[in-house]
């Protein structure tokens, strides 16, 4: 078991070395998950899909075109001289239709027909050739009158593309977070390490130091045992620190998803760790997290929809009284002509000359109208917006209940950082004095005046502390990114930008 134990390190090392080597900043892991990472993929495009549903929205002021061409052909027997038995009839519609920002729709209509019928001796004009130019405006006077009734979910969306771009940051952050814990959990465990092979290097120098002294006769042959327990505990916890790092490089890996053909990739941080004292404001820390925190601003996102559907519920309960007016212009294919006596006579001409009557803008139609529907309970519109002004009143609450949490999480967060800061400078005491303890024990031990029981507690103590050092030094660090994340500004501080 010995052996084992003193061959289990170059084992580790032989495996580690075999295996490809690549050493990672903080920044880089971090680019390499935002990249890799499938939920920030699939962010990625819920956020696009919001954008092109804001796009979309803006079809409500696309200009619209439609187009008619028909024929029809009838026979029929005819009750009377004047009737015809076959009407042969061509016709021809396009309109162009537009919305405006007051919710009135511009209709333009054109229409051209050829008319021609058979065995029909009392027709002047066979075939007959017509034209029409319309223009229409339909305006609503109450409900659906406005620009935010017509832009209603212009709106929505574009506050709907506002919260994906906000839940998009969040995930970024909570990654961010994620994947630095895992990288300084790595960065610990390789301090860990070190701390575990600088015990067992003192190990072995304690155990030298007692056969040398058992040699020469100045110590009893016993305490080797002593020494050779406080060498195989030294060992063991370098196993373990070996351990540990495996498994948080597995855990990075796993953020960092990497290939499983690369999986035995040894990762090694380019960190250095060291304390920095962060001068911190409560108060404008909590105002930063107010601002700038993206649960804060998706719940403010998400009461401004509210406010749209109640502004947007309120018209639809008034009735629907709508204005409108048309002109239109008309022209047929009769020329007007005078014979050689100069009496007036009519000829059929073309559909140009049915074209150019309308042109002259002679023949004129015009409409004045106005359409009320009313419709008595309106039960379907007043429950709507009664439920509108609900969910107006719930999306206050949310905001309220979001803004304290957030403030409680941030005073909470501040608390973590002072306690951590605390808890290293305390740390960093104990060690110093840790390894002033061991230096004086081993003088004793070298004037016989302690055992190695001793000096395996003093070792012992002095690794703790230097673990309980760098477990300080990290949870500051963690704690200092958790309280960026609770102020939103995380990403300002990793300098990432999102476009």
């Amino acid at each position: 078991m010995k052996k084992f134990l003193l061959l289990f390190p170059f084992i580790f090392i032989s495996l580690t070395t075999n295996a490809r080597t690549i050493k990672i900043t903080l920044n880089d892991a971090i680019q390499r998950v935002l990249k890799n990472n499938l939920d920030i993929q699939i962010s990625k495009i819920s956020y696009k899909k919001a954008k092109n549903n804001l796009y979309g929205a803006y079809s409500v002021y696309d200009l619209n075109f439609n187009l008619t061409v028909e024929h029809q052909d009838s026979t029929q027997p005819p009750k009377t001289l004047l009737d015809a038995s076959r009407s042969i009839q061509d016709f021809l519609n396009f309109s162009l239709t537009q919305q405006t920002s007051t919710g009135a729709k511009i209709t333009f209509t054109t229409t051209s027909y050829k008319y021609r019928t058979e065995n029909y001796m009392f027709s002047v004009l066979n075939p007959v050739y017509g034209t029409t130019f319309r223009l229409r405006i339909d305006q609503p006077l109450l409900n659906g009158f406005g620009r935010k009734n017509v832009e209603y979910q212009i709106n929505v969306n574009r506050h709907m593309e506002e919260k994906a771009k906000e839940q998009f940051k969040q995930q970024v952050m909570n990654l961010i977070e994620q994947t630095t814990k895992s990288y300084l959990d790595l960065v610990y465990a390789y301090q860990n390490l070190k701390v575990a092979k600088e015990s067992l290097q003192l190990a072995k120098e304690q155990y030298n130091i007692t056969k040398q002294k058992i040699q020469v006769g100045t110590m009893a042959e016993v305490e080797i045992y002593q020494a050779e327990a406080n060498l195989a505990s030294a060992e063991q916890q370098l196993i373990e620190a070996e351990n540990l790092v495996q498994q948080t490089q597995d855990s990075l890996k796993k953020l960092l998803n990497v290939k499983q053909n690369q999986w035995n990739t040894v990762i090694v941080p380019e960190y250095t760790l060291n304390f920095e004292k962060q001068k911190i404001n409560p108060e404008e820390s909590v105002k930063t997290a107010l601002k700038n925190n993206p649960e804060i601003r998706i719940k403010k996102i998400e009461n401004k929809i509210a406010n749209l559907e109640v502004v947007f519920r309120k018209n639809k309960r008034l009735p629907k009284v709508n204005l409108y007016a048309s002109v239109a212009y008309a022209g047929n294919n009769s020329v007007h002509q005078t014979d050689q006596n100069g009496n007036p006579i009519i000829i059929a001409g073309s559909l140009g000359d049915a074209i150019d009557m309308a042109l002259k803008l002679d023949n004129q139609t015009w409409v004045v109208g106005l359409n009320v529907t009313f419709t008595f309970q309106n039960r379907a519109a007043k429950a709507a917006y009664k439920n509108a002004i609900l969910g107006e009143k719930s999306s206050i609450l949310s905001l309220k209940n979001t803004i304290y949490s957030v403030t409680v999480n941030v005073k909470n967060a501040i608390r973590k950082v002072k306690a951590a800061e605390r808890a290293y400078l305390a740390a960093k005491k104990t060690r110093v004095l840790r390894e002033k303890d061991l230096e004086a024990e081993k003088k004793k031990f070298k004037n016989g005046m302690s055992t190695n029981f001793l000096i395996s507690q003093k070792e012992e103590e002095l690794a703790k502390a230097k673990v309980n050092e760098l477990n300080a030094i990290i949870n500051y660090k963690k704690a200092l990114i958790e309280l960026e994340k609770q102020k939103g500004t995380l990403l300002e501080m990793m300098n990432i930008k999102i476009n």
